[in-house]
């Protein structure tokens, strides 16, 4: 893994997750209740330093497997990279979703959207890696490619799909503060 891309996909990465950190502290807001503005940069720090480390981590373990394993691992972080990406989408979505319920005064339903959507996100992480690395390594390089392009697809779908449905509930969420007196 190149060390540009690798700090393309850090950045990306901090980039979502300082948003989700904000929505997080705007929603503390508006409950009337305390942030916690270093538990939510702790986790970030060390989501981003996890994966930092593990492309190097890895490489330096691998340098006499064979090139169908690396490819498979090559691919596999690159995978953890898109489903992160993913999830904290999903959990901005989350977010973004309790703030319009209490714009528009509407009652909480259930508290389980938080870590329901990125566990379920990492659930499917974790089953399809475990299929990819099992018959990864006995397979030519462009089957490899192709099974590891099918997981960033998956994860592009999901990503998009929570994307326009914050940028839907932010529309309905203007319109409902627009209405509202001054």
């Amino acid at each position: 893994m190149g060390t540009f891309p690798l700090a393309m996909a850090l950045f990306w990465t901090c980039a979502d997750g300082a948003i989700l950190v904000a929505i997080r502290w705007c929603l503390a807001a508006l409950e009337r209740r305390p942030a916690r503005p270093g538990s939510d940069l702790a986790t970030l720090a060390a989501v981003l330093v996890i994966l930092g480390r593990l492309p190097f981590a890895t490489e330096a373990r691998m340098s006499d497997a064979d090139w169908r394993v690396v490819e498979v691992v090559h691919w596999s972080i690159w995978g953890l990279f898109c489903v992160t990406w993913a999830m904290i989408e999903g959990s901005i979505l989350v977010y973004v979703l309790r703030i319009y319920a209490l714009l528009a005064r509407r009652p909480r339903r259930g508290g389980w959207g938080e870590p329901l959507l990125p566990l379920a996100l990492l659930c499917l992480y974790v089953a399809y890696t475990w299929g990819f690395a099992t018959v990864g390594p006995t397979l030519d390089a462009g089957r490899i490619r192709n099974l590891a392009a099918f997981w960033v697809k998956v994860c592009a779908a999901f990503w998009t799909t929570f994307e326009w449905a914050v940028v839907i509930v932010g529309f309905r969420t203007y319109a409902l503060l627009r209405r509202r007196p001054a």
